[in-house]
């Protein structure tokens, strides 16, 4: 079921290459990027119907957030949604992040190769016995006090497609080159934390759902604002984008 839903959010790149290349400025073409934008929204709620029976309540309320946002961009701003630069960057985040999602799924290589990296930084600070394993489909970081699962979540590339594809969508070397460096500096980041969680649940005795879930997602969320932000105000054609981005929805705002 999981798998099945991975799979549908890919339709919505395979949608805008439809538009932009076969139809045109058409209806066909803007019905055919909203049924993208539908699929996106199905998935979603799927998402979060899921997350809520994982009591992952941090990724509930970051989802209904989005859909609230989609909802209102479908009923008031319309040609935003349209405006190329926005499908173009949503398909690059789709492109990013599914695929790899779904070959992870049968592989295991990213999840596996995260958790060997945060055990490898853990050990240098904690130099108790630290197990890393891979059993029943799940990878694991077995501590005295713990055991900590790894999952696709923990590699970081969510956040990685999230900043990298608005800079990928310019289509500038500078903005591309920054986004290269930008995925490693998010990847390198995510270790940390993840070796931070396991040194403050096994050094210090912290509770490890304070720790992870409100703690760690909340430092997060303030560096991915920091470090887009840090890519906004210094990738000039980035910027420009988001000006005219905001310029419409401006204008729409006066007229409506």
């Amino acid at each position: 079921m999981h798998l099945l839903l991975d799979f549908f959010p890919i339709l919505f790149p395979f949608a805008y290459f439809l538009s932009k290349y076969f139809w045109g400025k058409t209806q066909r073409s803007k019905r055919t990027i909203f049924l993208g934008y539908l699929i996106l929204i199905l998935w979603a709620i799927a998402t979060c119907v899921h997350e809520f029976r994982e009591r992952d309540y941090g990724n509930v309320m970051i989802l209904l957030m989005v859909l609230f946002f989609a909802f209102y961009l479908i009923i008031f701003r319309k040609e935003i949604l349209l405006w190329g630069f926005v499908p173009q960057m949503i398909s690059i985040m789709v492109l990013l992040y599914f695929p790899l999602k779904i070959m992870d799924n049968y592989t295991h290589m990213i999840t596996y190769g995260t958790a060997y990296f945060t055990y490898l930084l853990t050990k240098l600070f904690f130099e108790d016995n630290l197990y890393i394993g891979l059993a029943n489909s799940k990878v694991f970081i077995k501590g005295i006090k713990n055991v900590y699962y790894f999952t696709f979540a923990c590699t970081g590339i969510q956040s990685i497609a999230i900043v990298v594809s608005p800079l990928m969508a310019t289509h500038s070397r500078v903005c591309l080159k920054r986004a290269v460096y930008i995925a490693g500096l998010i990847y390198v980041l995510n270790i940390m934390r993840g070796a931070l969680i396991i040194l403050l649940v096994e050094r210090l005795s912290w509770d490890y759902y304070l720790v992870h879930t409100i703690l760690m997602k909340g430092f997060s969320i303030v560096v991915i604002m920091i470090i887009f932000y840090y890519v906004l105000v210094s990738c000039e054609e980035l910027t420009h984008k988001f000006k005219e981005l905001s310029r419409k929805i401006f204008r729409m705002s006066k007229i409506l």
